[in-house]
């Protein structure tokens, strides 16, 4: 029973921080493009610890299994008020960095862990 619970807990401690890295992407490229990020979860449904900084929600919610960014204007079923700080105003280039950036984070996250590890000294 001990094996199970130390496997659960490390597959939601890797599964957590790849969600946490690609989340970050979106994230990082939102506000870098002066949209304002609402909610920063991770996880879905209700909220189990949240600190407010400025625009953002910052999240850890019930189930582990995801997150996500919610940005302002980013749903076109809502009457949007055309501010620049809303994801459906930007141009069309800047929404697809904003979207491709959370996969690209995972890529560069699989490529710095494959990358060899510095050696401390010479070899001999």
């Amino acid at each position: 029973m001990t094996s199970f619970v130390t496997d659960a807990l490390v597959v939601i401690v890797v599964l957590g921080g790849m969600i946490f890295i690609h989340e970050l992407g979106h994230f990082m490229a939102a506000k870098a493009f002066g949209v304002r990020v609402l909610v920063f979860s991770l996880g879905f449904g209700k909220s189990l610890l949240h600190i407010q900084r400025g625009d953002t929600d910052y999240r850890i919610s019930a189930l582990p299994f995801g997150g996500y960014v919610k940005m302002a204007g980013d749903d076109p079923s809502e009457v949007r008020q055309g501010d620049k700080g809303e994801f459906l105003s930007q141009p069309r280039w800047r929404r697809f960095v904003i979207v491709i950036m959370g996969p690209a984070m995972n890529v560069l996250l699989a490529v710095a862990l494959l990358l060899p590890k510095p050696t401390s000294g010479p070899e001999t």
